[in-house]
């Protein structure tokens, strides 16, 4: 399979290395910042021109929110497969797709993620969760709501439905200034405690203003155990009551994602189910700015 890379920043060049690892053939490039030098990516070809002439088979778009919503649109137009990075900012999704579409929520396809899932939906019921989705950078051009905060709400939706989330705290607790050499919007954390119709409560820590990184999900179950799910320098761990029961090294789950994509395109497959979970992490995401705001915090894109 020929790829096209839209955007050739640091998680640009990640997805291209995994498409190349996992057998296919990166042939062309777009970047925002032309004086970037990119020799090992393919041509060199403006992205509208790489879907409207199908010299790729698929595209994988590593780039700002408002590229990727007009690449998810082109590509939706052309039937082009397609690969976003999240946050991919989606109030309401299409009726239907016409081609393949994954957003990369990485998590998702991880084998010991799926080991937390089954337990928390299967036979259990849930009474709580915490998510906490943060680290130091990078400074983005837009919140780190949307940026860290994606990955969390994927995560929030994805066990417990896609239906709306009340909001009923967020705020923005630490705020540290861009780095002289990012020309971002300030780094932050944000803390939000949703609630679902069945009185789920999820406390959610996220941000890109903490000197320490985390990637945890905890699950606290009726009549069960807490189980939790950690990643941590591409080791992923599934816990049982604080015990370490699966222990993954080089975890690399989006090496599974990409496989999967790429089947899809195979067999011609089309599932909603990205682009739904899309809308609904946008809406939450949305959702806790508005409450930040409303709360004294910052929130702000």
């Amino acid at each position: 399979m020929k790829v096209g890379i839209v955007g050739v920043g640091p998680w640009g060049r990640i997805l291209a290395a995994t498409f190349e690892r996992n057998g296919h053939v990166v042939a062309a490039h777009d970047r925002r910042d032309k004086s970037k030098i990119v020799g090992d990516m393919g041509e060199l070809v403006p992205w509208q021109d790489m879907i409207d002439s199908k010299r790729v088979d698929a595209i994988a778009c590593a780039a700002p929110p408002d590229t990727t919503k007009a690449v998810f649109d082109a590509c939706q137009a052309r039937r082009m497969p397609c690969l976003l990075t999240k946050p991919f900012l989606i109030s309401k999704p299409p009726k239907d797709l016409t081609a393949p579409t994954y957003v990369d929520y990485v998590h998702l396809a991880s084998p010991v993620y799926e080991k937390l899932k089954k337990s928390a939906t299967r036979d259990y019921e849930i009474l709580r969760m915490e998510v906490s989705f943060y680290g130091c950078g990078p400074d983005r051009s837009f919140s780190s709501l949307f940026d860290y905060g994606a990955h969390a709400l994927a995560i929030v939706h994805d066990i417990l439905g896609l239906g709306p989330l009340e909001v009923s705290h967020a705020s923005s607790f630490r705020q540290l200034p861009s780095s002289k050499d990012e020309g971002g919007g300030g780094r932050q954390l944000i803390r939000a405690v949703l609630e679902t119709k069945k009185n789920v409560k999820t406390d959610v820590f996220v941000g890109n203003g903490s000197p320490g990184s985390k990637r945890r999900v905890e699950v606290w179950l009726a009549r069960g155990p807490r189980v939790a799910y950690e990643e941590d320098k591409r080791v992923a761990t599934f816990e049982i009551d604080g015990k370490v029961v699966t222990r993954m090294p080089g975890h690399d789950p989006l090496s599974l994602m990409v496989d999967r994509f790429a089947w899809d395109i195979d067999v011609g497959r089309i599932n909603p189910y990205f682009v739904e979970l899309s809308a609904a992490v946008t809406r939450s995401l949305e959702a806790i700015q508005d409450a930040a705001r409303g709360q004294g915090g910052d929130g702000s894109p």
